[in-house]
């Protein structure tokens, strides 16, 4: 059984660091 905590510590940066990537993509591409 995994912790819900322990699952979030591991999911919220992953998100973070896609999040930052889809952001960079979209300015570079002008859509921001």
């Amino acid at each position: 059984f995994i912790h819900l905590k322990d699952l979030l510590k591991k999911i919220v940066p992953f998100k973070r660091q896609v999040y930052r990537q889809v952001i960079a993509y979209f300015k570079r591409e002008g859509y921001l």
